[in-house]
């Protein structure tokens, strides 16, 4: 039971440096509560054989701090769901907590209820926060494969309390003596893989991340399309635009930087707001901006980027002062068996001709749009 409390309280430790250290949700803090919880469970286990007039109160308490601690682990996977199971795992999760509570406060045959209800209680916890696991990655393979476990081994331990009861002869005792370190050592393990994991996946965003628009960059863009690529064909027709800011340092000059990191987050947001489903968009370096539309036909998309177009000034126009903001935009569309490099390519020389042109427009590659 030391050990285990041991390795319980550098769990807590290891969680609440993540949280505070790294920024991560309150999923995360209430991880290291929970498993500080269940160092104070082993703690007040071992207690009870040490102190035996006080043993059953330790026990008895021992229980209700095992119930807290698992209602607390599975809430911070809860609030590490997306926000529609959030809330009823919460629910479901607060009210399964109270009543054990409840229950277990009554005191009438609390040695074999308490067991009982402890592990039924634990085990509907963790099918609430298996729910909350959903994804392909191998960590969550992993965290389901561990909860299914966990609930196994509750099931055994509810069984084992109604059938064979607390008898220090039957196997009872040693079902729990045994289980339960493994079955909290495990989740452990798990919170701190799954929160590697999610550091990791930031680390990966803030990596493809524009940070001044919120747009993927050029390493994001391209990564992204190479993940399309891998996972099917790029569709067909599949439209690629790149958009330019006229005058922009005319922007900067005047009005400062802040106005100009304005305008850029403004021009950002308006091209985010007209594309939706698996069309990207990115900031590729300084006022120029590219997006792709998968599976939009030429035609369309060039109605699309025009409208796009003639929104500019107004949307603009009470951060440009007395600059009337514009935007360039070169199209084209991906022939088959075409490297997206040479599209883009393509789509770069329409778009100085916008700027030779008079800027303010959209040109596109006449060959291919027809």
């Amino acid at each position: 039971m030391s050990a285990i409390a041991l390795i319980c309280l550098l769990l807590a430790l290891a969680l609440l440096t993540a949280w505070r250290d790294f920024r991560l949700g309150r999923h995360a803090l209430a991880w290291s509560a929970a498993f500080a919880l269940a160092a104070a469970t082993s703690g007040l286990r071992l207690s009870s054989t040490l102190v035996p007039g006080w043993g059953e109160d330790l026990r008895f308490l021992s229980c209700i701090t095992s119930i807290v601690s698992m209602g607390l682990l599975s809430w911070g996977f809860c609030r590490r769901a997306e926000r529609k199971t959030r809330l009823v795992c919460e629910v479901a999760g607060f009210v399964l907590m109270l009543l054990a509570i409840l229950w277990c406060v009554q005191g009438s045959g609390w040695v074999t209820a308490c067991r009982l209800l402890t592990s039924m209680c634990n085990l509907a916890l963790v099918v609430i926060a298996l729910s909350s696991l959903k994804g392909a990655r191998k960590t969550i393979r992993l965290g389901q494969l561990m909860f299914l476990m966990a609930a196994a081994y509750m099931v055994t331990v509810a069984v084992l309390a109604v059938t064979v009861g607390p008898d220090p002869g039957s196997v009872f005792p040693l079902t729990v003596a045994v289980g339960g370190p493994v079955v909290t050592v495990s989740l452990g393990i798990l919170t701190l893989l799954i929160t590697a994991s999610d550091l990791a996946g930031d680390l990966r965003m803030q990596a493809w991340t524009d940070p001044l628009t919120g747009l993927l960059n050029r390493r994001g863009f391209e990564q992204r399309i190479a993940e399309m690529k891998a996972s099917r064909p790029l569709p067909e027709p599949f439209v690629v635009v790149v958009a330019d800011l006229d005058h922009f340092k005319t922007v900067n000059d005047t009005l400062g930087h802040a106005a100009g990191d304005a305008v850029l987050r403004c021009f950002a947001r308006q091209i985010s707001s007209a594309l939706g489903g698996q069309e990207l968009a990115a900031r590729i370096g300084g006022e120029e901006f590219i997006f792709v539309l998968p599976g939009t036909p030429p035609a369309e998309g060039l109605a699309r980027v025009e409208r796009m177009r003639q929104s500019v000034p107004a949307s603009l126009q009470d951060l440009g002062g007395s600059h009337q903001i514009t935007a360039s935009f070169g199209l084209t569309a991906l022939r088959g068996g075409e490297r997206l490099e040479e599209a883009i390519a393509r789509a770069d020389l329409a778009l100085y001709r916008s700027k030779r042109e008079g800027r303010n427009r959209v040109s596109s590659d006449e060959a291919v749009m027809g």
